[in-house]
């Protein structure tokens, strides 16, 4: 991230937790993600086999726009992109 940041090369994470050093995140919900996996885990402790369980694809995703990493980069951010966005960071 700091290479990048040195470069003015914008990044983007796929996974939350990430918002604070990259201009872009998109990832799942997390608390959908907590849901999911609490079930799965109910299931398994109630003794189905996990290769029964099917792989469960997000409902909803996040789109974080950390406009102070872009303003530092000096990227102007799309108001389409911005509109679309989940949360932005000041």
């Amino acid at each position: 991230v700091e290479l990048a940041r040195k470069n003015k090369v914008p990044t983007v994470a796929l996974i939350s937790g990430a918002e604070s050093m990259v201009v872009l995140t998109f990832s799942a919900a997390a608390k959908e993600q907590g849901t999911k996996t609490a079930g799965m885990l109910k299931k398994i402790l109630a003794g189905e086999n996990p290769d029964n369980l099917p792989v469960q694809n997000p409902a909803q995703v996040e789109l974080i726009v950390n406009m102070k990493e872009a303003q530092t980069m000096g990227i102007t951010v799309p108001s389409e992109v911005l509109d679309s966005a989940t949360r932005v960071i000041e």
